[in-house]
């Protein structure tokens, strides 16, 4: 099988600071979810902060509009506002500060992804349970064995034919 494969319990187990170890790695794990989990939730509110001011400077210049626009049909002015609103949030969006901060964002829940990651292969090693990686590898060994018995299999009746000629 697999290169560090193993079913059955860990071969940590039988180490006596084996458990210690899984707890110090657990908590180093779960130190680097909060700092990440901290990180980005600065990254969203930075965001959210920035939308703010976009719907703040779209509703400011929609109801300047609003003010001179007195004799306007309401149709008229929802149009006048939804422009308004649209054109604002071009800017925002467009602009580089949102780009980097979308970006940023983005990474640090790349990071946080991995992270977990990290946190339920060190659960499960702790747990003696299969991890992740344990199974993907027992998956893709599995459909090599399936496809190495349907290519001998495809082969066979090849093979039969052969030697029944030659019998011949």
């Amino acid at each position: 099988m697999g290169a560090g494969l193993t079913v059955g319990p860990s071969p940590d187990s039988d180490r006596p600071f084996a458990q210690p170890y899984a707890a110090l790695e657990y908590q180093q794990i779960i130190q680097r979810w909060v700092e990440l989990s901290t990180e980005v939730e600065l990254r969203y509110f930075e965001l959210t902060r920035r939308f703010a001011e976009v719907r703040r400077q779209a509703d400011l210049e929609t109801f300047e509009y609003l003010a001179s626009a007195v004799g306007d049909d309401p149709a008229t002015l929802y149009d006048a506002w939804i422009d308004r609103a649209e054109r604002a949030y071009a800017q925002l969006a467009h602009g580089d500060g949102f780009a980097q901060s979308l970006g940023e964002l983005v990474n640090l829940l790349s990071k946080l992804k991995i992270e977990r990651a990290k946190l339920l292969e060190s659960l499960c090693r702790t747990l003696d349970l299969p991890s992740r990686a344990e199974i993907d590898t027992l998956h893709r060994r599995v459909r090599e064995l399936m496809q190495e018995s349907q290519t001998s299999s495809a082969r066979a009746p090849r093979s039969r034919k052969r030697r029944e000629r030659r019998r011949s």
